[in-house]
């Protein structure tokens, strides 16, 4: 089956390998455009991970402080133009790895979540009070080296927390190599620091009821503060209440900083509360001034709950227009395929949604979806192994595979809406994690390939098949596995499996070999046109192979018969 998608502004796939290199370029350079430039090593930019400083957790005075001062470092070296890791992306990070919040973390567990965040250098720190005087220590880290740098120090009045913290940013930021010098800008006019004080003890609370109402307090004492009145939001939201975490992001001033964001933030309520003409106005606007996956992506999501017009677009442009300003995040890639299967067009469903599971392999949703748009467009073998698939990644498919109608449905309500703005740094992220959780995975599917391997050479093709297929639930498209479980098939006499299975491996990774492999499994099949030229395939990739020479003359004395 040879599936294209049906969006026109790609007309090829692109091979793992060039994804990967496209993805390490940009990160490299903070996604700007390398064309035409020389070739050069690239220079990571600067970002830094701010941990929450140390304090004295046994006060009730004092044990949010060095939070706080955490928050204020970090919140300065952006705005003096460093990527620092936000409060909230932090959050994520820990939610991510299944890290507590709450507990005091190794540093060996920080630096790994600062390599996996994709930090250049971490800041360590402490905070400490005598009377009416705060101290705020700092000592970054550079990742790459390994070593901490000279600490930094600075006292002044409690009262002046927000300019203390403004001049370690300054000075962290020289000291990194990045930054316009954040100790030299005017002292911040940062909330009251009473408001300050609620805002940080409500981030720590463990149950949402007490962060939503230590936030309140927080917005009560200063009724424009814009990062209380988010965090505000965010537990509303947690707390099923729509109607007032709206009222929250609306309270975010326009002139705010952070007034995108909030409108964002509001919008996402609207679509909770199925005001989809409001929230897509709102999100519309946001799409006018720039361009964001996160509001694409949720503009998509409202087309497909709200039915669409020819002037307000389909779901699958927004989703497409959203995978071109952040090709990393798998589900906007499920979302796309998504849409394309809810409309009915296989053909594409199959692209975007196997583009999906390449990003996330471990995503039983888009194996299932996968599955009904595979089964649409008759490629029954393929459906069925995705749909076991999709079983066993997720339990809520176990009844749906028990009943075989059901199974070949699209199930509705499985779009996928974003929380945050800041998709990017999200991205980066779950890609890291991904990466280092799966790496086991990848050692034991070679594993089986290898036990495979010998089974094989052995004679003993069905035991073979058996841990080629363990191989394929660990790793979906593993391309040696692939072409491995095809060659079994085709000993065993099972030509058309054979023809799926290589062209599986084939688009998961383009070889001489895997072309040379189709071209095997076609001509069992007995479709000797496509067998040739598949083989003419694998020679003009490989012209030295001497299989593929031998596989065209074995072509032609078959249509000479």
């Amino acid at each position: 089956m040879n599936i294209s998608p049906c969006a026109p502004h790609r007309t090829r796939r692109a091979q793992p390998w060039i994804v990967a290199l496209a993805a390490l370029l940009a990160f490299a350079s903070g996604g700007r455009d390398a064309a035409g430039a020389p070739a050069q090593t690239p220079v990571p930019a600067v970002r830094v991970l701010v941990v929450p400083f140390e304090s004295d957790a046994t006060l009730a005075r004092t044990y949010w402080i060095g939070e706080g001062a955490a928050v204020l470092v970090a919140d300065d070296l952006a705005a003096g133009g460093v990527s620092a890791m936000t409060r909230e992306q932090w959050a994520r990070a820990l939610d991510e790895l299944h890290l507590p919040a709450a507990m005091p973390l190794t540093r060996a567990t920080l630096i790994r979540v600062g390599t996996l965040f994709g930090a250049t250098h971490l800041v360590f720190g402490g905070v400490t009070i005598d009377g009416s005087d705060i101290a705020v220590r700092a000592r970054p880290l550079s990742l790459s080296e390994g070593i901490p740098l000279a600490e930094i120090a600075e006292k002044g009045a409690i009262t002046d927390l927000f300019a203390v913290c403004q001049r370690v940013a300054g000075r962290v930021a020289a000291a990194v190599g990045g930054g316009d010098g954040a100790s030299d800008r005017p002292a911040p006019a940062g909330p009251p620091l009473d408001a300050f004080e609620a805002y940080v003890k409500g981030l720590l609370a463990q149950a949402p009821e007490s962060r939503r109402l230590l936030l309140r307090q927080a917005v009560e004492k200063a009724p424009g503060y814009a990062r209380a009145q988010l965090a505000l939001w965010a537990v509303e939201m947690q707390l099923a209440q729509p109607e007032a975490a709206l009222q929250a992001a609306n309270a975010v001033p326009a002139a705010s900083a952070l007034s995108r964001e909030a409108r964002f933030a509001a919008a996402r309520s609207l679509i909770d509360l199925m005001r989809y003409d409001e929230a897509y106005s709102k999100l519309w606007s946001l799409a006018d001034e720039r361009f964001d996956a996160a509001v694409l992506n949720n503009l998509g999501v409202i087309q497909i709950r709200r039915a669409p017009t020819p002037q307000t677009g389909t779901p699958a442009y927004y989703f497409t227009k959203a995978t071109e300003q952040d090709g990393d995040d798998p589900d906007l890639f499920f979302n796309l395929g998504y849409a394309y299967a809810l409309d009915r067009n296989a053909e594409a469903a199959v692209y975007w949604l196997r583009e999906a599971v390449r990003r996330d392999a471990a995503d039983g949703d888009a194996h299932y979806v996968l599955a009904a748009a595979l089964h649409a467009f008759g490629a029954t073998a393929e459906a069925a192994r995705e749909r076991e698939l999709a079983r066993r990644l997720s339990a809520r498919y176990e009844e749906a595979e028990r009943r075989s109608a059901a199974s070949e449905q699209v199930p509705r309500g499985l779009e996928r809406l974003k929380e945050t703005l800041e998709p990017l740094h999200t991205a980066r992220f779950d890609r890291a994690v991904i990466d280092a959780t799966q790496r086991e995975q990848k050692e034991m599917a070679t594993f089986y390939v290898e036990r495979a391997r010998r089974l094989s050479a052995e004679g003993r093709n069905g035991e073979a098949l058996a841990e080629l297929r363990r191989a394929l639930f660990v790793v979906p498209y593993h391309v040696e596995a692939l072409l491995l479980s095809a060659r079994v098939d085709l000993r065993l006499g099972q030509a058309r499996d054979a023809v799926d299975t290589a062209r599986i491996a084939l688009w998961t990774q383009e070889s001489a070999e895997a072309h040379l492999v189709l071209a095997e499994a076609l001509l069992e099949a007995k479709d000797t046109p496509a067998a040739r030229a598949e083989a003419e395939r694998a020679l003009a990739l490989d012209p030295a192979s001497a299989d593929a020479k031998a596989l065209l003359a074995r072509i032609d004395a078959a249509r000479a018969r």
